[in-house]
């Protein structure tokens, strides 16, 4: 992540698309979206996601700038290593779905009895004849 700008009405980076795939980047910036106005574009060559981040009320000190910063940093390796992790383990939780549901056939089977029973009326004749 290459910081342009960092001021406390804005901030400005770009994100390398060799790095960051388009999921990573949206997932990651999605929460920083209740507190910053977020941008994301492509820079004109297509290598970058341009971002620009905007507090949505009043402006960042410099602390809070710095956190952003490395939460920034933070997050988005946070996001990778969950991209990482969801393609690795793709196939194996295809195949935990697909053994979950293997005996779904079960289900279709009928109940035993008649359609007609009714659990009301068997109350009701236990009711008049108690045992």
């Amino acid at each position: 992540m290459i910081v342009i700008e960092l001021a406390p009405h804005i901030i400005r980076l770009q994100i390398e698309r060799a790095l960051y795939n388009e999921a990573v980047v949206f997932k990651c910036l999605y929460w920083y979206g209740s507190h910053l106005v977020v941008t994301v574009n492509s820079s004109p060559d297509g290598l970058y996601f341009d971002v620009t981040l905007r507090p949505k009320v009043g402006v960042l000190d410099q602390a809070s700038l710095d956190d952003l910063e490395a939460r920034l940093h933070t997050d988005l390796i946070d996001f990778k290593t969950r991209d990482i992790v969801a393609r690795e383990t793709k196939t194996i939780r295809d195949l935990l779905v697909a053994k979950a549901f293997a005996h779904a056939d079960d289900f279709e089977s009928t109940p035993p009895g008649e359609l007609d029973d009714s659990v009301s009326e068997d109350a009701r004749a236990h009711d008049q004849h108690p045992e």
